[in-house]
Protein backbone atom coordinates (compact mmCIF):
# COMPACT_ATOMS: atom_id res chain seq x y z
CA UNK A 1 0.00 0.00 0.00
CA UNK A 2 1.30 3.18 -0.71
CA UNK A 3 2.09 5.96 1.68
CA UNK A 4 -0.84 8.53 0.00
CA UNK A 5 -3.24 5.35 -0.36
CA UNK A 6 -2.45 4.63 3.68
CA UNK A 7 -3.15 8.16 4.46
CA UNK A 8 -6.21 8.19 2.71
CA UNK A 9 -7.66 5.00 4.23
CA UNK A 10 -6.67 6.00 7.56
CA UNK A 11 -8.37 9.85 7.25
CA UNK A 12 -11.34 8.03 5.70
CA UNK A 13 -11.60 5.79 8.78
CA UNK A 14 -11.18 8.80 10.86
CA UNK A 15 -13.97 10.49 9.33
CA UNK A 16 -16.13 7.80 9.55
CA UNK A 17 -15.24 7.95 13.06
CA UNK A 18 -15.85 11.59 13.37
CA UNK A 19 -19.72 10.50 11.73
CA UNK A 20 -20.13 8.54 14.85
CA UNK A 21 -19.35 10.78 17.33
CA UNK A 22 -21.15 13.42 15.46
CA UNK A 23 -24.08 11.22 16.07
CA UNK A 24 -23.53 10.34 19.79
CA UNK A 25 -22.97 14.29 20.10
CA UNK A 26 -26.24 15.55 18.41
CA UNK A 27 -28.03 12.43 19.64
CA UNK A 28 -27.12 12.98 23.57
CA UNK A 29 -27.06 16.69 23.30
CA UNK A 30 -31.26 16.59 21.59
CA UNK A 31 -31.86 14.07 24.91
CA UNK A 32 -30.67 15.85 27.12
CA UNK A 33 -31.98 18.93 26.36
CA UNK A 34 -35.35 17.78 25.42
CA UNK A 35 -35.65 15.66 28.30
CA UNK A 36 -34.39 17.43 31.03
CA UNK A 37 -34.27 20.48 32.02
CA UNK A 38 -30.67 20.55 32.45
CA UNK A 39 -29.35 24.02 30.64
CA UNK A 40 -27.64 23.73 27.25
CA UNK A 41 -23.96 24.69 27.92
CA UNK A 42 -23.89 21.58 30.55
CA UNK A 43 -26.10 19.24 28.05
CA UNK A 44 -23.54 20.39 25.63
CA UNK A 45 -20.03 19.72 27.55
CA UNK A 46 -21.85 15.87 28.17
CA UNK A 47 -22.71 15.78 24.48
CA UNK A 48 -18.77 17.05 23.69
CA UNK A 49 -17.12 14.25 26.18
CA UNK A 50 -19.21 11.58 24.82
CA UNK A 51 -18.44 12.04 21.59
CA UNK A 52 -14.84 12.53 22.66
CA UNK A 53 -14.67 9.26 24.46
CA UNK A 54 -16.44 7.70 21.36
CA UNK A 55 -14.09 8.93 19.02
CA UNK A 56 -11.09 8.52 21.19
CA UNK A 57 -12.11 4.16 21.69
CA UNK A 58 -12.51 3.85 17.74
CA UNK A 59 -9.48 5.68 16.87
CA UNK A 60 -7.61 3.84 19.30
CA UNK A 61 -8.50 0.35 18.39
CA UNK A 62 -9.53 0.99 14.71
CA UNK A 63 -8.37 4.20 12.55
CA UNK A 64 -4.83 4.14 14.45
CA UNK A 65 -4.57 0.28 15.80
CA UNK A 66 -0.83 -0.22 13.54
CA UNK A 67 0.38 2.13 15.76
CA UNK A 68 -0.93 0.33 18.88
CA UNK A 69 1.27 -2.62 19.32
CA UNK A 70 3.60 -2.82 22.00
CA UNK A 71 1.61 0.07 23.53
CA UNK A 72 -1.86 -1.06 25.16
CA UNK A 73 -0.72 -0.07 28.51
CA UNK A 74 -0.34 3.39 27.11
CA UNK A 75 -4.03 4.07 26.53
CA UNK A 76 -4.36 6.14 29.17
CA UNK A 77 -1.16 8.20 28.20
CA UNK A 78 -2.99 8.59 24.55
CA UNK A 79 -6.30 8.94 25.95
CA UNK A 80 -5.02 12.44 27.89
CA UNK A 81 -2.67 13.66 25.06
CA UNK A 82 -6.54 13.32 22.92
CA UNK A 83 -8.00 15.09 25.77
CA UNK A 84 -5.59 17.68 25.02
CA UNK A 85 -5.66 17.69 21.31
CA UNK A 86 -9.21 17.87 20.80
CA UNK A 87 -9.59 20.87 23.73
CA UNK A 88 -9.45 23.24 21.08
CA UNK A 89 -11.99 21.83 19.08
CA UNK A 90 -14.22 20.99 21.71
CA UNK A 91 -14.17 24.84 22.58
CA UNK A 92 -14.45 26.22 19.48
CA UNK A 93 -17.68 23.39 19.05
CA UNK A 94 -19.03 24.89 21.84
CA UNK A 95 -18.34 28.78 21.48
CA UNK A 96 -20.20 28.42 17.86
CA UNK A 97 -22.78 26.78 19.47
CA UNK A 98 -23.77 29.23 21.96
CA UNK A 99 -22.56 32.10 19.41
CA UNK A 100 -24.73 31.06 16.96
CA UNK A 101 -27.77 29.78 19.23
CA UNK A 102 -27.97 32.29 21.86
CA UNK A 103 -27.12 35.63 19.98
CA UNK A 104 -28.53 34.91 16.42
CA UNK A 105 -31.10 32.66 17.39
CA UNK A 106 -30.29 29.81 15.26
CA UNK A 107 -31.60 25.75 16.05
CA UNK A 108 -29.17 24.35 18.66
CA UNK A 109 -28.77 21.38 16.77
CA UNK A 110 -27.80 23.20 13.59
CA UNK A 111 -25.45 25.36 15.60
CA UNK A 112 -24.17 22.68 17.11
CA UNK A 113 -23.06 20.75 13.68
CA UNK A 114 -21.69 23.87 12.67
CA UNK A 115 -19.41 23.84 15.78
CA UNK A 116 -18.50 19.95 15.39
CA UNK A 117 -17.47 20.86 11.64
CA UNK A 118 -15.45 23.37 12.57
CA UNK A 119 -13.56 21.52 14.67
CA UNK A 120 -12.62 18.17 12.13
CA UNK A 121 -9.48 19.45 10.46
CA UNK A 122 -7.90 20.24 13.31
CA UNK A 123 -8.74 17.25 15.87
CA UNK A 124 -7.01 15.12 12.89
CA UNK A 125 -4.01 17.06 12.01
CA UNK A 126 -3.50 16.28 16.10
CA UNK A 127 -4.22 12.92 16.32
CA UNK A 128 -2.29 12.09 13.42
CA UNK A 129 0.70 13.98 14.45
CA UNK A 130 1.08 14.09 18.08
CA UNK A 131 -1.62 11.23 19.39
CA UNK A 132 -0.93 8.48 17.80
CA UNK A 133 2.08 9.14 15.99
CA UNK A 134 4.58 6.33 15.50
Amino acid sequence: MTLSLARARRAAKFGAVGASGVLVNMLVLWFIKERTSMPLWLASGVAIELAILNNFVWNYHWTFVDRQAGASQHWAKALLKYHLAVSVAAVSNFIILWLLHERLSMNYLLANALGIVCGFAINYLFSEHWVFRK
